[in-house]
C-alpha cells in the first residue's frame, strides 16, 4: 500500500510539474511569438529605444530594492533583532532570490538562515517575514486604490473592492494578537521557540502605508520602460503604477510560479494593451524586457549580497548592527 502511495505521490508530483511548465512556458510562447510575428516594428523600437528611459527603470527599480531592504530593517528593529544597513540589505536581496525557487517559501526559509549569520534570533526573523508579507499585501492593495482614485483607466474601478477587502483583511491580522499566536503555531510545528514579541497596533498600519513605496517605485520603473519604447502620455504614470502593482500582487500569489513567471509577464502585458495605442507586440516587447531587467537586478543583487557576506562570522552569537 505505501509503495502504491509513494507512486501515485511521484505522479502527482511529475503531473503538477507538467502543468507548471505548459502554463508559464505556454505565456511566455505567446509573448515570444507577439513580438516575432511584427519582427521588424520590434526592430525598430529596439534600435530607437530611449537609454535615458531605460537608465530611469534601472534606477529606480534599484531604488525599489533598497526601500525593501530599508523596511526590513525597520521591521527587525521594531521586533527586537537590530541590523544595520549592510545586514539588512545582505538578508533581504539574497533572500529575495529565494522566489525563483517552487513552494513561495523559500525567502523565509533563507532570511531564518541567514539569521544566523547576523546573530538574530530565527523566531523573531520568522515573526518579521509574516509581517513582512501582510505589509506587502496592504502596500500594494493601497496602492491599488490610489491608482483607481488617481488613474485615468476606468477598468481600474473593479479592483477597488477586492484592494479594499485585502485591507481591511489585512488590518485585523496584523494585531498583534492574532499574528503572534499565528506565527507561534508556525513555529511550534517545526519546533522552534516561540516568540512574544509584536509590532504594536498604530505602528503596524504605519508600516502598511509604508510597504506602498516600493510597489510605486516599481511601477514608476516600468513606465520609465514603456516610455522607452512608446511614448505614452505622462497622464497614465498613476495607472501604470496600478497594473504594475496588480502584475506582481497575483504573480506572488500564483503558487505554481516561482517569481511570478509568466503570471506577472502576462498580466503586464494584459495591462499594457489596455494603454492608448500600445499594439500587442510592443505590450509584450516591455513585458519581455521587464522579465530580463528583473531577473539580472535580482541576480545583481545577489552577487553583491554574498560580497556583503565576506568577513561576517559564520555565526553570530548576538545580535548587532553590521
Amino acid at each position: 500500500m505505501s509503495v502504491a502511495a509513494g507512486v501515485l505521490g511521484r505522479k502527482r508530483a511529475w503531473s503538477a510539474f507538467a502543468a507548471r511548465i505548459l502554463i508559464i512556458g505556454g505565456i511566455f510562447a505567446y509573448l515570444v511569438v507577439a513580438t516575432l510575428t511584427d519582427w521588424r516594428a520590434v526592430r525598430e523600437k529596439i534600435a530607437g529605444a530611449d537609454m535615458a528611459f531605460v537608465g530611469a527603470a534601472v534606477v529606480f527599480q534599484v531604488l525599489s530594492m533598497l526601500s525593501l531592504a530599508l523596511l526590513w530593517r525597520e521591521l527587525m528593529r521594531a521586533l527586537g533583532g537590530p541590523l544595520g544597513f549592510g545586514a539588512a540589505v545582505r538578508m533581504q536581496w539574497l533572500g529575495t532570490l529565494g522566489k525563483y525557487i517552487p513552494g513561495k517559501i523559500m525567502p523565509t526559509v533563507g532570511k531564518i538562515y541567514l539569521g544566523r549569520f547576523e546573530g538574530v534570533d530565527r523566531g523573531v526573523v520568522a515573526l518579521a517575514c509574516g509581517y513582512e508579507m501582510l505589509y506587502c499585501f496592504a502596500g500594494s492593495a493601497l496602492v491599488v486604490l490610489m491608482s483607481v482614485m488617481f488613474g485615468t483607466l476606468g477598468w481600474m474601478r473593479y479592483w477597488a473592492a477586492p484592494a479594499g477587502g485585502l485591507c481591511v483583511l489585512v488590518t485585523v491580522l496584523v494585531h498583534p494578537r492574532i499574528m503572534v499566536r499565528f506565527v507561534n503555531w508556525i513555529l511550534r510545528k517545526f519546533r522552534y521557540d516561540e516568540v512574544h514579541t509584536a509590532i504594536s497596533y498604530p505602528k503596524s498600519l504605519l508600516f502598511a502605508v509604508g510597504y506602498m513605496l516600493p510597489y510605486i517605485l516599481s511601477g514608476v520603473s516600468e513606465f520609465a520602460l514603456v516610455r522607452a519604447f512608446h511614448g505614452i502620455p505622462n497622464i497614465y504614470l498613476v495607472d501604470m503604477v496600478g497594473i504594475t502593482t496588480v502584475s506582481t500582487s497575483l504573480g506572488f500569489v500564483a503558487l505554481f510560479a516561482p517569481g511570478g513567471l509568466g503570471v506577472r509577464d502576462g498580466l503586464l502585458t494584459a495591462g499594457l494593451r489596455l494603454l492608448p495605442s500600445v499594439s500587442r507586440h510592443s505590450a509584450a516587447l516591455v513585458a519581455l524586457a521587464n522579465r530580463v531587467m528583473s531577473v539580472a537586478l535580482d541576480l545583481g543583487s545577489g552577487v553583491v549580497a554574498l560580497a556583503l557576506y565576506r568577513g561576517v562570522p559564520r555565526e553570530r552569537d548576538g545580535a548587532g548592527p553590521a
